[in-house]
């Protein structure tokens, strides 16, 4: 992916760079609203659409019903007990990589590499948006698909 191309880019420079994994910074599980087409996720999922438009913050996607056997034709029943992850849970995670940069980074310079969800939280927590949030009205999108500073 994008952060082992990275690292074999920086290293070609750098031999010693140490290269460092972490589960925290996974990309956020959006449950049964994952890897569908706007259209299908208004299709199948109105309410959960509209819910998450009034609360986009706080909106935990439903997760699948667990099944052994899971039909062919995705039509999962939805499990409120194995959810998705909302933005705030996401924004948890950061803070975590947040507070450990902290302790064990302080005076290097650091590359985090993440996807779209993960790096919307680090601008939420860095720039302290989700204290100010309007939950009714704040999309989170971004027209360049990264965030820069």
């Amino acid at each position: 992916g994008t952060a082992s191309l990275l690292y074999i880019l920086l290293a070609s420079h750098q031999p010693s760079l140490p290269q460092v994994s972490d589960f925290f910074l996974r990309e956020r599980d959006q449950g049964v609203m994952a890897n569908i087409s706007k259209k299908d996720r208004m299709e199948k999922f109105a309410n959960e659409v509209e819910k998450r438009d009034q609360d986009t913050f706080y909106f935990s996607p439903p997760g699948y019903s667990p099944s052994p056997h899971p039909p062919d034709n995705f039509n999962f029943p939805l499990n409120k007990i194995n959810s998705g992850e909302s933005i705030a849970n996401a924004c948890l995670r950061v803070n975590r990589v947040l507070s450990e940069l902290r302790n064990s980074c302080a005076g290097f310079k650091v590359i985090l590499v993440a996807h779209g969800n993960m790096m919307w939280g680090f601008r939420l927590c860095i720039e302290h948006l989700h204290q100010v949030l309007d939950r009714k009205s704040t999309r989170l999108n971004s027209s360049h698909g990264y965030i820069s500073y």
